[in-house]
């Protein structure tokens, strides 16, 4: 699959739950499937919540949200709020939010690019996963890669590895739309978009530091 199908399909992705992701490796692996239940009760939005948010991932430190996004005037943008309920205007979302990662990755292609980030405590570091077109890539329509940075609080500063963690099958064809998530035994994967593919949906099984402690499973047809 091109990447321009692929970035169309970018908040589709986001938004699947991640859970039913997993469910569905195991259901593959085991050909069994549990009957699942309503996933989200729904509700109209009159208007955005949190306004210049996209790709949003969110997580909860006690009563504290910290909700990430892909970048607008910042590279890394990182909004703390312990009210997730009401509706903020941009200014008030501007005065809640800070850059998490000031440094940009070396090998991203252009500096301010950083997309849809997800944030995961690992013993006592954060780990973002986050997408970005790489310098040269074999396939220039497929530049996309998934890289990795770590920090010591939520909010940052993440400090990027200098090499991408994954560019999709083989390290050519690129990868985006990465998802921390686990299973109900609490085993840890990320979900990533490959691009070049027909089944791009993929699951990388993650150790307790965030490293691959296997190759990608497909999970989708």
């Amino acid at each position: 699959m091109s990447s321009s199908k692929l970035r169309g399909r970018r908040h589709m992705l986001r938004v699947a739950p991640a859970i039913l992701m997993i469910s569905c490796l195991f259901v593959v692996a085991t050909g069994c499937a549990p009957e699942l239940g309503a996933l989200f009760k729904l509700r109209t939005i009159s208007q955005p919540s949190l306004p210049e948010t996209s790709d949003p991932s969110v997580v909860r430190v006690d009563t504290q949200f910290f909700i990430y996004g892909s970048n607008n005037d910042l590279r890394a943008p990182v909004t703390k709020t312990n009210d997730i309920d009401r509706q903020y205007t941009r200014s008030e979302k501007d005065s809640l939010t800070v850059e998490a990662m000031p440094t940009s990755p070396a090998w991203a292609a252009r500096s301010e690019q950083l997309w849809a980030p997800t944030v995961a405590q690992f013993g006592t570091h954060w780990v973002m996963f986050y997408g970005a077109d790489r310098i040269n890539p074999p396939q220039p329509q497929n530049a996309q890669c998934v890289g990795r940075a770590f920090a010591e609080r939520p909010e940052g500063p993440f400090v990027p590895e200098p090499q991408p963690f994954s560019c999709g099958i083989g390290q050519i064809g690129g990868a985006l739309d990465p998802e921390v998530t686990s299973d109900i035994q609490g085993n840890r994967y990320l979900l990533v978009a490959f691009s070049d593919t027909e089944a791009p949906l993929h699951a990388i099984p993650l150790d307790a530091n965030a490293n691959a402690v296997g190759p990608p499973v497909q999970i989708l047809a």
